[in-house]
């Protein structure tokens, strides 16, 4: 449902400090339909008309550190087991994507699907089939306060973010700087098949956006 005041939709591309910032931007650019849909998934839900008018939003983040992020977040099991978890999803994914090929953006149930979307390029979450981006904003996480600052001059809003969500690994919410935690992440990847495996599923956000491990 499309709300009278609003004037975007946020997408929520998990892992991307997207809780804080659904939360921050609800009343004029709520999450519409399901939780973690992508920008496709959306436009073929939607009318035409709300579609073009709304300014589309979404933010990405470090590739290695969303992957990382979403099994501390989870509370999967200690970093000792990372590797095999991560190897596991890869197994499980191959070039399909819960059983439906790649950058489709639609799920018919998309709100079950576990933690593997996290192993999908976050490509997926701003683009169609023809591989065009389809969204108007694309923000990084590490630079969050600066491009809510540019979302909210744009739509001319007055809104404050607040940080949510945060790991239920009590050392991680410890950490105090962006640095901190990129260094504590880079403990998850013990050999050089992990961070190679995620670079070859991140090829356009790194390429994008310069993401370096």
């Amino acid at each position: 449902m499309i709300l009278e005041n609003q004037v975007g939709i946020f997408i929520h591309n998990p892992k991307s400090g997207g809780v804080s910032l659904s939360k921050a931007l609800e009343k004029y650019c709520p999450r519409t339909l399901e939780k973690h849909a992508t920008a496709l998934h959306l436009k073929l839900r939607l009318n035409i008309e709300d579609w073009n008018r709304l300014y589309k939003i979404v933010w990405i983040r470090d590739p290695w550190e969303r992957i990382a992020s979403s099994y501390a977040y989870q509370n999967i099991g200690p970093i000792k087991d990372f590797k095999k978890w991560l190897f596991e999803c890869k197994k499980n994914n191959g070039k399909n994507y819960m059983g439906r090929p790649q950058n489709t953006g639609f799920d018919n149930d998309i709100n079950n699907i576990s933690h593997k979307r996290n192993l999908m390029s976050q490509f997926n979450w701003v683009s169609d089939l023809s591989k065009n981006i389809i969204v108007d904003f694309i923000g990084k996480l590490e630079n969050i306060e600066e491009d809510f600052k540019k979302v909210c001059d744009k739509l001319d809003l007055n809104l404050k973010l607040d940080h949510k969500n945060k790991s239920t690994w009590i050392w991680i919410n410890q950490l105090k700087t962006l640095k901190e935690k990129k260094e504590y992440y880079r403990q998850f990847y013990t050999s050089s098949d992990m961070i190679d495996y995620v670079a070859s599923i991140s090829q356009w956000e790194i390429n994008k956006f310069n993401y370096k491990f």
